[in-house]
């Protein structure tokens, strides 16, 4: 699978004494008439092949961008490095802070895949490790999903988009509004949703990533 646009990025984190790299590309499936099931157990072969890596397939439709993704990733990564992980497994971990939920069935409702995703195109792989190695595990994602890289629909900002996932994680008006007065911002959110909606979406990506750190934050108190 020749990546056709991989967003890679590389993570140091002095503090931790770790450096790990997260690669994000999207997938679309060339034939469908396999049963999810079937899908589900190919991916943790996946993982299973894949041991040194985590790998995570999710739905794109709520992921707000690629530093979702990233803020979700290292959040798990410093989860793990800590010994403070809500679930045992690290792929879950991933839609647990996705969603910025401790609840695994809510974050999967929100995230988790279908066949009919996986036929149209709007499933995004994440891999995380050490080395940023991706192309064999891109390689057999292709052989044994059947699949092919797409272009990454991830960045795409509308409107609906920053409405939708507002939302979906109860973010309210005033709190968007805080944030742009951090970033001096004096235009109302109704005007920005007219003219720039990218400092919308970065207020909301602000919010997003404080109530991951929240939910980090709920492990330490619960231990």
């Amino acid at each position: 699978m020749g990546s056709t646009g991989m967003i890679v990025k590389k993570f140091v984190l002095d503090e931790m004494n770790l450096t790990y790299y997260v690669g994000i590309t999207q997938i679309k499936k060339k034939s469908t008439t396999e049963p999810i099931e079937k899908t589900f157990q190919v991916i943790k072969e996946l993982q299973n092949d894949f041991n040194t890596s985590i790998i995570q397939f999710f739905l794109d439709r709520n992921v707000l961008n690629h530093d979702h993704i990233f803020h979700a990733c290292y959040f798990v990564q410093k989860a793990t490095t800590l010994n403070r992980n809500i679930s045992s497994n690290q792929q879950i971990e991933i839609l647990l802070y996705l969603a910025a939920n401790r609840e695994i069935s809510k974050s999967i409702k929100r995230y988790g895949i279908s066949k009919e995703s996986l036929e149209a195109g709007n499933v995004i792989c994440c891999i995380m490790n050490n080395d940023g190695d991706f192309s064999e595990i891109l390689e057999t994602i292709s052989r044994k999903l059947n699949a092919v890289e797409i272009p990454i629909t991830l960045e795409s900002v509308s409107a609906e988009k920053f409405k939708r996932i507002k939302d979906l994680f109860d973010v309210a008006d005033h709190q968007i509004e805080i944030i742009l007065k951090s970033y001096n911002v004096k235009e109302n959110i109704e005007r920005l949703l007219e003219n720039d909606v990218n400092i919308l979406v970065d207020a909301l990506g602000d919010l997003l990533c404080e109530k991951m750190s929240l939910l980090s934050l709920e492990k330490v108190k619960s231990d």
